[in-house]
């Protein structure tokens, strides 16, 4: 798998866009924590467009043996694993970049999922990075 982390210049701070804080480097999330994601992607397998209104949802995190059957490239080290697949409930085409915050932290950010939309999905995970982020940010 490959990644491409990317630094955006940061929008200009109104009522609707705050900071967020970030995991702390190598900070690994237990399975089961309560997140929430969102997104504009499709909210179906048969939609053909994304959605024109920002969707939420509130999922979990599963353990990585969850992933490691649907996805052979998964690493715990750079990955999380999200959804249950009772739930049924999961992020989709279209949310990819999207964040996935529990508890006013950012942990993850939506990479990808199966084909058919059902979890788990698998998402960055934002601590694995935070020695990048520092370095280019130039406070190492």
């Amino acid at each position: 798998m490959i990644f491409q982390p990317a630094m955006l210049r940061r929008a200009e701070r109104t009522h609707a866009v705050k900071p967020i804080s970030l995991a702390p480097a190598n900070f690994l999330l237990q399975p089961e924590a309560t997140c929430s994601v969102a997104g504009w992607g499709r909210t179906g397998v048969h939609m053909v467009r994304s959605s024109t209104k920002l969707q939420e949802v509130t999922l979990k995190t599963a353990d990585d043996k969850q992933c490691q059957p649907f996805f052979d490239s998964f690493n715990r080290t750079s990955m999380l694993c999200v959804g249950n697949i009772k739930t049924k409930q999961s992020s989709f085409v279209g949310d990819s970049g999207g964040p996935l915050v529990c508890k006013g932290v950012a942990q993850g950010i939506v990479s990808h999922g199966k084909d058919s939309g059902l979890p788990p999905a698998v998402y960055t995970r934002i601590s694995a990075f935070i020695p990048w982020l520092r370095k280019k940010m130039g406070r190492e």
